[in-house]
């Protein structure tokens, strides 16, 4: 669910941008560091915009998917899996841009990334498209 109140104010520190897994196979995009606050807790809502291009029936064809996984840990590179995924399936024709927008919530750790796990029979230009991962505070 988006905030309503947030500014949509984009950091080009905390943008990232990855290539599609060529085959049935993962990448994770970089971290964003969400840094400390000694709190514990953010100071205001904090949403995580994740972009993934259109895509042809080429690149996601039918039954293919797409596993869409935020990943949350203390120190850098977190494999620790939060509630938050979404599946992209392939229908045989092609898909428009999708967007994801999640408001993280106060306890989340400090390093956030982004699995993309690719499964059926994507096609080999899927890598020629990327995903973007976007902090907006």
């Amino acid at each position: 669910m988006p905030n309503e109140f947030s500014r949509n104010t984009q950091d080009a520190d905390l943008s990232k941008s990855i290539a599609l897994p060529a085959s049935a196979s993962a990448v994770t995009s970089p971290d964003i560091d969400l840094g400390t606050n000694s709190k514990g807790f953010f100071t205001e809502n904090h949403e995580l915009e994740i972009v993934v291009p259109s895509l042809t029936a080429t690149q996601l064809p039918s039954a293919s998917t797409i596993t869409i996984l935020v990943q949350n840990g203390a120190a850098a590179s977190p494999t620790t899996a939060t509630q938050f995924s979404r599946v992209i399936t392939g229908t045989g024709s092609t898909l428009p841009e999708t967007v994801q927008r999640i408001r993280l919530p106060s306890g989340i750790l400090r390093y956030v990334n982004v699995k993309f796990t690719a499964a059926g029979s994507p096609g080999a230009t899927l890598a020629n498209s990327a995903a973007t991962v976007k902090l907006l505070t």
